[in-house]
C-alpha cells in the first residue's frame, strides 16, 4: 500500500450544502440534554473526480499536479427514546439533523489508482473534514438556541 498522505495535499475545502432541521413536533425551547441521548453520526462518500493536470504555457504536464475532488457528506442526528429502539432507524424521523455536504480538493504529483482514491476517501478524507463539521454543528446549535451537541473528536 502506498503512502497516500505523502502524495495528496489538501488544496481546498468547500461546503456545497447544509441542512439543519428540527422535527416540527419538537419545540426548540424544550430541547434539552435528554434529547441528546441517542445521537447518530452520518458519514457518506459520494464520489471522487480526477482532473488532469493543466500544462502551463512554458512547461509540460510534469510540473502540474493532478487534482482530486472528493465529495463527502457528514451529519449528526438526534433520535427520541422511542425511535432509538426502532429496528430500522433510517425509517424514523430525527428530532434534529445537521448535515453538511463538502467537496475537498487535493493535489498530487502523480496519478492515483481508483482503489487508492477509495481507500483515501474511507480512511483520510473524513479526518480532514471532521474539524470543519464539528464547527458547523456548534454554530448551528448556537443559532438554534439549543444546548450544543457533543461531537466526538473523531467517531470510531
Amino acid at each position: 500500500m502506498m503512502n497516500k498522505q505523502a502524495q495528496l495535499q489538501i488544496d481546498q475545502i468547500n461546503m456545497r450544502g447544509l441542512v439543519v432541521e428540527v422535527d416540527e413536533e419538537t419545540e426548540l425551547e424544550d430541547f434539552e440534554g435528554s434529547h441528546l441521548r441517542h445521537m447518530q453520526i452520518l458519514k457518506y462518500f459520494d464520489k471522487v473526480r480526477e482532473l488532469l493536470p493543466e500544462a502551463a504555457p512554458d512547461q509540460g504536464n510534469e510540473n502540474s499536479p493532478y487534482i482530486y475532488r472528493f465529495y463527502m457528506t457528514l451529519g449528526i442526528r438526534s433520535l427520541s427514546d422511542e425511535d432509538a429502539g426502532h429496528p430500522d432507524q433510517n425509517a424514523v424521523s430525527p428530532m434534529l439533523i445537521i448535515q453538511a455536504d463538502y467537496v475537498i480538493q487535493y493535489l498530487s504529483e502523480r496519478k492515483l489508482s481508483e482503489k487508492d482514491c477509495l481507500d483515501f476517501a474511507e480512511y483520510e478524507v473524513y479526518l480532514h473534514l471532521w474539524p470543519y463539521f464539528r464547527e458547523v454543528v456548534q454554530s448551528s446549535c448556537s443559532r438554534l438556541g439549543i444546548e450544543c451537541l457533543t461531537v466526538p473528536a473523531y467517531p470510531e
